[in-house]
């Protein structure tokens, strides 16, 4: 009769049979969905500029940096992170790996205050308390992008000419204050959340130069599908195996394993002798 020990280790081999495995380059660094293998990137953010409008003070706050791979699972870069993005773009490390989505939480209100320098007649003054939650970004023209050493990313947050004079209907001399009450609270956030764009930096300048918005965005603005983690799961993937029975393993390894229980169902109530 097959013992027990015998099924438990036709088990192990079976789950281990069917885990997904690290690629070995021979240098130990790989992209595997939604996990962080190899050197980082980097991602310059920045406030899109607006005709006469010059920026005094930009402050994003973030709470994190969240790199999301297309199984609901994801990896936290810098996190509790107050970025002044007054005086141009600010460099922060993208997590290498191939992801679905790129999220900025932010923690508290995006503050902006700007004066607005016509070139005739009276300059005027800006104040932004913008409650966006959170930015999402996801790929353009694929599924997935990757990170790794390589690559460098300006994410310009809103668009070019958002705070357009007469959108804003922006007057000589007079203050503009935008607070949660105001009629351009939700068009301001929605620039914010939805038209931002992350382009190939490919001088490493931090900002989305001409040549680089010819060729399009790698990321838009967009809002992230992914459904939350099931309840057990872990929302970081680590790198190595996994032998989670969720839904979204091998269907023939889950096949193999409802057989072999079978079997020591089977086994279980057989005598020495395989009588009942």
């Amino acid at each position: 009769m097959t013992s027990t020990r015998t099924l438990l280790a036709l088990l192990i081999t079976a789950l281990l049979a069917g885990c997904p495995q690290p690629p070995d380059d021979g240098g130990g660094d790989g992209d595997e969905m939604g996990i962080a293998i190899g050197n980082p990137g980097v991602v310059s953010l920045s406030i899109a500029a607006s005709e006469d409008v010059e920026l005094v003070l930009a402050e994003l706050p973030v709470a994190a940096l969240e790199h999301h791979g297309c199984d609901a699972s994801h990896a936290l870069g810098i996190q509790d992170v107050n970025l002044d993005l007054t005086d141009g773009p600010v460099a922060v490390e993208l997590l290498p790996g191939t992801w679905c989505g790129l999220r900025v939480q932010l923690a508290e209100p995006l503050a902006i205050e700007a004066t607005w320098a016509p070139a005739t007649g009276e300059s005027a003054a800006i104040s932004l308390e913008l409650g966006a939650s959170r930015v999402d970004l996801e790929p353009l023209d694929a599924d997935t992008f990757t990170v790794d050493e390589q690559t460098w990313l300006a994410l310009e947050l809103a668009a070019p000419g958002w705070l357009d004079a007469e959108l804003l209907d922006l007057q000589d001399g007079d203050a503009l204050v935008v607070d949660a009450d105001h009629e351009l609270h939700l068009p301001l956030v929605d620039a914010v959340a939805r038209d931002s764009q992350a382009f190939d930096d490919l001088d490493n300048s931090g900002l989305a130069e001409a040549a680089e918005r010819d060729d399009g965005p790698l990321l838009i603005g967009g809002s992230l599908s992914f459904e939350p983690a099931p309840a057990g799961m872990a929302d970081v993937q680590s790198a190595g195996c996994s032998t989670s029975l969720l839904p979204g393993a091998e269907p023939g390894l889950l096949l193999l394993l409802l057989a072999l229980l079978g079997l020591a169902g089977r086994l279980a109530g057989q005598g020495p002798d395989g009588s009942k």
